[in-house]
């Protein structure tokens, strides 16, 4: 059956099977299969007629999940579906522990340390916020150009486009001098051949500038082992969009809240959440 679009599945009335193509991230990754529902339990609530992806074949790395949850805001993600106005997460750093996901009237805050910053119009399924600037150490880089910046919980990486990946990158290299450079890998870097295991006081900090909001990071949301005893930093260079990525968002709950139209985030351990 052929496809009205690769987003959305196209059912002829009367067929029994309603087929799809569905590509993934950057287009590396793609499945097929078949539309079907379900009533889904969710905590202790069900809700039924959940539209889900019966996949037969597909292509890339998806990890060791059994599937892959929608949150964007398409007709077909499960957060447009449970139709509530907001959902948060908070991603721990360690994969073999769970990662809470709220919907609706879960996804709130206690504490006074949360800050927000505006969600920016889309005419694409994205949640884009303007990031105005990012410090490193004693240096602030230029902004990451007009589109803004997708938080993507499906990215590992952060992505910067120019000039602020190269300023930010420079910040990192001229900033880390006790520890000694070594050369990039795995496509990351600058990389440093580390001391010990907590280099919080050898690399320089990372601030990133919302409107209305500002993100310190902890070290381990940029820098990562390697192997070896080598740490690198967790951003690279993009020719189109700054992403932040999964990484940079663990220990940090998340909210999204549509109603609203804002990005909510604070610091948390997700471990105990």
């Amino acid at each position: 059956m052929a496809l009205e679009s690769q987003n959305q599945p196209r059912c002829v009335s009367g067929d029994s099977e309603c087929d799809y193509v569905y590509p993934y991230g950057s287009g590396d990754h793609d499945t097929e299969g078949y539309m079907g529902t379900e009533t889904f339990t969710l905590g202790s609530d069900t809700v039924q007629g959940i539209g889900f992806g019966c996949t037969t074949r597909s292509n890339g790395n998806y990890g060791t999940g059994s599937g892959l949850v929608g949150l964007v805001r398409g007709p077909l993600s499960l957060f447009s579906q449970l139709s509530v106005g907001a959902f948060s997460y908070c991603l721990n750093p360690d994969t073999s522990m769970a990662s809470p996901l709220l919907f609706g009237s879960m996804a709130t805050f206690s504490g006074d340390d949360v800050q927000s910053t505006r969600l920016l119009e889309s005419n694409n399924t994205f949640y884009r916020v303007n990031l105005k600037s990012i410090t490193v150490g004693s240096t602030t880089t230029p902004v990451t150009g007009t589109d803004g910046v997708l938080f993507d919980s499906g990215t590992t990486f952060t992505m910067l486009t120019e000039p602020a990946y190269t300023a930010a990158r420079t910040a990192i290299q001229t900033q880390t001098t006790s520890l000694p450079p070594v050369a990039d890998s795995s496509g990351l870097g600058p990389c440093f051949q580390a001391s010990g295991d907590d280099i919080t006081n050898a690399v320089p900090s990372m601030l990133l500038h919302f409107d209305g909001a500002d993100m310190m990071l902890p070290v381990t949301n940029y820098f990562m082992p390697v192997g070896n005893g080598v740490v690198c930093w967790v951003v690279q260079p993009s020719s189109s969009l700054s992403i932040i990525g999964n990484i940079m968002q663990t220990n940090y709950h998340i909210q999204y809240d549509l109603d609203q139209k804002m990005l909510s985030f604070q610091p948390a351990n997700c471990n105990s959440m």
